[in-house]
C-alpha cells in the first residue's frame, strides 16, 4: 500500500497547515480559511495502479453536501482519471472512496498508467473547507 508523504493546497487558516491533514494526528486540522472551490494535493510514496482513499472532514456548520473532484495524476503530471462524488458533509466522520488509472496496462511494469498525485478539489461545501485527516487505505 502507498502512503501519503506530503501535501500541498489552495490556501492555510492560520496555525492550519495543509502538512496536517497528512500527520496522522485526529486532534490537528487543515483549514483553508475559505469556502469552495478550494484543493489540497497529495503525493503518494509509490506509485500505483488503484487504492482507497479516506478522508475526515472538519466543517462547522456540517450541513448540506460536499462536492468533491478527485484527479489521479502520474509521475509525469499527465491525468489519469477522475472522479466526481458528493458526499453529505458529516464533521468527524471518516469518507472513503476506491480510485483507480483509468486505463491499467497488465502487461506495463512502467509508472506511466500509475497514480503518484492525487488532487481533491472541493467544488461546493456548506462551510469552510477543513479536514482532520486525508490518508490512503
Amino acid at each position: 500500500m502507498s502512503e501519503i508523504v506530503s501535501c500541498i493546497c489552495s490556501s492555510e487558516y492560520p496555525g492550519h497547515p495543509c502538512r496536517n491533514a497528512i500527520d496522522g494526528d485526529k486532534n490537528t486540522i487543515w483549514n483553508s480559511g475559505g469556502f469552495a472551490p478550494q484543493f489540497i494535493e497529495v503525493l503518494l510514496d509509490a506509485p500505483v495502479n488503484q487504492l482507497e482513499l479516506g478522508f475526515v472532514p472538519e466543517m462547522s456548520p456540517a450541513f448540506g453536501d460536499l462536492k468533491i473532484e478527485f484527479i489521479l495524476i502520474n509521475n509525469k503530471g499527465n491525468e489519469l482519471n477522475r472522479y466526481e462524488n458528493i458526499f453529505p458533509c458529516k464533521t468527524g466522520v471518516l469518507e472513503k472512496i476506491k480510485l483507480r488509472s483509468k486505463k491499467i496496462e497488465e502487461n506495463d511494469n512502467s509508472d506511466f498508467y500509475k497514480i503518484s498525485k492525487i488532487r481533491v478539489n472541493f467544488l461546493g461545501s456548506p462551510s469552510w473547507i477543513a479536514l482532520r485527516e486525508i490518508r490512503t487505505y
